[in-house]
């Protein structure tokens, strides 16, 4: 997918979403921290509420214990920048109606 192309991001697919690993010498972001923002954002979108980008953007994970692996940080950033183009394009549809 073309990183600037806008796309719906749908409850489901923020369930879905699946992270590698951080290679070998990086510890990543921490799994509890990026699950537990992923599923509010999965559940506000099931309420049919509105996700901020900047709420998106402003996001922040702690690094995982030492010796441990999380997730990799630049597939999380990948996915959360598309879900905050995301949001802004559904802001914007909004604003128009």
């Amino acid at each position: 997918m073309a990183k600037n192309r806008i796309t719906t991001v749908a409850a489901a697919d923020v369930r879905n979403m699946t992270f590698g690993k951080p290679p070998i010498g990086q510890q990543g972001y921490r799994h509890e921290d990026v699950d537990n923002f992923l599923d509010m954002i999965a559940d506000r979108l099931d309420a049919g509420l509105l996700v901020s980008p900047t709420e998106v953007h402003a996001v922040t994970f702690r690094r995982p214990p030492m010796f441990h692996r999380g997730y990799n940080c630049d597939d999380v950033d990948e996915f959360l920048d598309r879900l905050a183009r995301a949001a802004q394009h559904e802001l914007q549809r909004r604003e128009r109606q």
